[in-house]
């Protein structure tokens, strides 16, 4: 692959990541919960995953599926990212959003 195939690869990878997020916005306002939507992230992702590692680890890889494989793996977790950050700072209570430092010396 040269260095510009890869360029490319990267970048749909990265338009991938930019569609499970809109994805998930649109799942949480079609009312589900911001844990529903990550499962459903996590989920594809582990098995988009599975999948790869099956086809590599057989030898029934080729280019074409690796690459949509991946890309089913890097768009599901725009579905688990931003869900993340919401859940934990929920956990967080009102302090979520204060940084605490350590005396470092």
């Amino acid at each position: 692959m040269t260095p510009t195939h890869f360029s490319y690869l990267f970048a749909a990878n990265s338009v991938g990541l930019i569609i499970g997020g809109m994805l998930s916005n649109a799942l949480s306002s079609r009312g589900m919960t911001p844990t529903g939507v990550t499962y459903i992230g996590l989920g594809l992702h582990a098995l988009a995953g599975a999948l790869l590692y099956r086809a590599v680890m057989t030898d029934m890889v080729t280019f074409e599926i690796y690459v949509a494989l991946l890309r089913v793996a890097i768009g599901a977790l725009g579905l688990v990212f931003g869900n993340l950050t919401a859940l934990t700072m929920n956990v967080g209570g009102p302090k979520s959003s204060v940084a605490t430092c350590a005396n470092v010396s």
